[in-house]
């Protein structure tokens, strides 16, 4: 297998949703048509997010005499036979992903139903909110009444903005 590491980019570095970014044309570009190059991926779904885009990258590749080589499911799209299962797995994956994006949604809309916040709780509960509110009154900083709770200027600031509607620095 020929490396494409000539073009300082690899298809596998490269998020399947900005396929469009430059070094992934640099790397597609830097292959020499007819000479035996090969484009291998880790798994075939490193090359795009739908089934179209996957298979037109894999055909043009096939058109310019580049081979497709995939390492994990082992097999290249050179043959017929190993192009219609391609064709297979990539529908297989576009799907496992569209599966995903659902049960993603699902679990967020549940959450949301139930007053649920993703997210790290916070470290002001409403004794340190208060206290915090105290020192502000009495003129403390919020980095001195951060410093003294033992918590980050953002936290007092978004505490007493959250319960008070005003927070000053």
């Amino acid at each position: 297998m020929v490396s494409v590491a000539r073009s300082g980019a690899s298809p596998t570095t490269i998020p399947a949703q900005k396929r469009n970014a430059p070094q992934f044309t640099e790397c597609l570009n830097c292959l020499r048509e007819n000479d035996g190059d090969v484009l291998g991926v880790w798994k075939f779904d490193r090359l795009g997010r739908t089934v179209r885009h996957v298979t037109d990258t894999v055909h043009n590749l096939g058109e310019r005499g580049i081979a497709f080589r995939s390492c994990t499911e082992g097999f290249d799209a050179t043959t017929a036979r190993e192009e219609f299962l391609f064709h297979i797995m990539a529908a297989l994956a576009q799907m496992e992903r569209r599966m995903i994006v659902e049960r993603t949604h699902a679990g967020l809309e549940a959450a949301q139903r139930q007053v649920r916040h993703g997210g790290r709780p916070t470290v002001m509960t409403p004794e340190r909110t208060e206290l915090a509110r105290t020192l502000r009154d009495r003129g403390k900083s919020l980095g001195a009444v951060a410093s003294t709770l033992g918590v980050g200027r953002s936290s007092i600031s978004r505490a007493l903005s959250s319960t008070s509607g005003s927070a000053t620095s």
